[in-house]
């Protein structure tokens, strides 16, 4: 019993092993490609734009308060005023981290699914990426090869938009 229990596990070590070095795989610095993504880039210039002009909204209410403070207004309009700047702060925080959330999660998905593409097209068994993987070699990391691609996508798409103009 105990030769046959040996047997099986050098077998299934012998199997393992085989198996593993057939195995094709990958790693990106998917933090690394999404940074470099010029969609990525576009979006974070507009989140700024968009906070800006947000907190200029603020600033104009709070002046309101302000100003109603320094003519006099009395303690219940002022706090009624207060509450009603709060919702509003609140209201275009939760839109905009929504809106910012649903676009990014847009944004990575993109790239996963070009990455999985790029996986397919060249034989990959597995990739991974940061937030699974502790230690990847550079024999593994394919992410500069990615972010060749991503780039050269880009330049595929300008491209074809420039020549539609």
């Amino acid at each position: 019993m105990k030769k046959i229990v040996l047997m099986s596990m050098v077998l299934l070590m012998g199997v393992v092993m085989s198996f593993s070095n057939e195995l094709k795989i990958g790693f990106v610095n998917l933090e690394k490609v999404t940074k470099s993504y010029y969609k990525w880039t576009d979006l974070q210039d507009k989140y700024k734009n968009d906070m800006a002009y947000y907190q200029n909204k603020i600033e104009k209410m709070k002046e309101e308060l302000q100003t109603m403070e320094k003519n006099g207004a009395s303690k219940e309009d002022l706090q009624k005023k207060y509450q009603e700047v709060q919702v509003k702060v609140n209201g275009y925080n939760t839109a905009i981290q929504k809106e910012y959330t649903t676009k990014s999660n847009g944004l990575i998905s993109e790239l996963k699914t070009f990455i999985q593409k790029y996986a397919q097209d060249n034989n990959y068994d597995l990739i991974l990426f940061e937030s699974s993987v502790i230690f990847a070699s550079e024999k593994v990391d394919i992410t500069d090869t990615i972010l060749k691609m991503v780039n050269e996508e880009v330049n595929t798409e300008k491209n074809t938009t420039e020549n539609k103009k």
